[in-house]
């Protein structure tokens, strides 16, 4: 998987490309809520069911390593999905 990075106060941050493919889906529309399913459709080119469960998995990682600068734009929106937050 190919190696994508923002940055942040600098300091770059490096991603994988669905990381950064789910940051780009959310930002491109702050006020909207994506599902998973929205969310699958737009990152993903296969059919796997493994996949489909691991954007949780992609977002919690994305805090993480938003998490090192006191940021979290991902809001859950529960029940729902998830949603772009500046």
């Amino acid at each position: 998987m190919q190696e994508k990075s923002i940055y942040i106060n600098g300091e770059r941050v490096p991603l994988t490309s669905r990381e950064y493919r789910i940051l780009e889906l959310l930002s491109s529309q702050p006020k909207k809520v994506f599902t998973r399913e929205n969310i699958y459709e737009s990152v993903y080119n296969d059919d796997s069911d493994t996949l489909f469960r691991s954007i949780s998995e992609y977002v919690y990682q994305i805090r993480q390593k938003f998490s090192l600068y006191d940021i979290n734009p991902i809001k859950t929106v529960r029940g729902v999905g998830y949603q772009w937050h500046d």
